[in-house]
């Protein structure tokens, strides 16, 4: 079975990304009027794989030639179909749906408050507490670990803010 040598799947799909940007910046060359970014509305890319998963869980593919499946060579049924969608948007597009109502102390801070995690922080002599906004949910994943960096409690947060 002549297959590529297994590649992170991160690396692929940021790989894919930087080639259909550079496409789009072919497509614009040379027009001022035509803002590169938003050339390509959108794009599909689907590939045909093995996946295999790491003992981290780290996903990565072989890529397979259409010959090695004519061939006989691969059991199609153990192939997985990997489909990625490019979607453009605008830069201002982005920066509106990025940006999160409350600050990330104030995130912080009501969940280091919260009865169940100040509790843990005491049992386990403090908690290095965490928050990162998800722009697409409209919330906050809070994260708590202990002092060997154990994963304690992981809280979901909504990003709005509260009257008082």
């Amino acid at each position: 079975m002549a297959t590529n040598v297994p590649g992170n799947l991160r690396d692929f799909l940021e790989a894919a990304g930087q080639s259909l940007s550079q496409a789009q910046g072919a497509i614009g060359n040379g027009q001022s009027e035509i803002a590169t970014n938003i050339v390509i509305a959108s794009a599909e890319l689907e590939v045909k794989a093995a996946v295999e998963s790491d003992e981290v869980g780290n996903l990565s593919l072989k890529t397979l030639s259409a010959e090695d499946v004519r061939s006989g060579n691969v059991d199609p049924g153990v192939l997985s179909t990997l489909r990625v969608s490019f979607v453009a948007a605008t830069p201002d597009e982005l920066q509106s749906r990025a940006a999160p109502k409350r600050a990330l102390d104030d995130v912080v801070q009501s969940v280091t408050k919260r009865e169940d995690v100040a509790r843990l922080g005491e049992i386990l002599g403090g908690l290095n507490v965490k928050a990162a906004f998800v722009p697409e949910q409209r919330r906050w994943l809070v994260t708590a670990h202990d002092n060997k960096n154990r994963l304690v409690r992981e809280v979901v947060v909504p990003d709005e803010l509260t009257e008082g």
